[in-house]
């Protein structure tokens, strides 16, 4: 598992909005640990900012663009520095073989959507056609 983690860092898009991955080590035969930056704490959704939130699926369309499906998107895996702009992290759970079917086609996504608000505001998202 921790393998295709360390995978799925390695495809991310550059650019803020995910943690970095610094390496992956064996420890013995059978223990592996993947370093990543240190983002900050975990958010909570309805105290972003508009402006965050909308960065936020942004990236998590960006991710879907990539072909990376998070598969558990929640706010415990997004974290954020002192106030700074939200973070994806734990790749632990994700796929990077998604065919995505754009933002109203992706359950992933439509989830999201709706878990940040972004919905039923009108609020316009820059997702570029899959």
């Amino acid at each position: 598992m921790v393998k295709n983690e360390s995978l799925i860092y390695d495809k991310l898009p550059l650019g803020p909005g995910y943690a970095r991955k610094h390496g992956m080590f064996w420890l013995g035969r059978d223990t592996c640990v993947l370093v990543i930056s240190n983002e900050g704490d975990p958010v909570t959704f309805d105290l972003l900012s508009t402006a965050d939130r909308t960065f936020l699926f942004q990236n998590l369309v960006n991710l879907h663009k990539a072909g990376i499906y998070h598969g558990d998107f929640n706010e415990r895996n997004v974290v954020s520095k002192n106030g700074g702009r939200p973070c994806i992290i734990d790749f632990s759970h994700s796929d990077m073989y998604h065919e995505c079917r754009g933002v109203d086609g992706c359950d992933e996504l439509a989830m999201a959507k709706d878990v940040l608000g972004l919905r039923s505001s009108s609020i316009s998202v820059q997702a570029h056609p899959f």
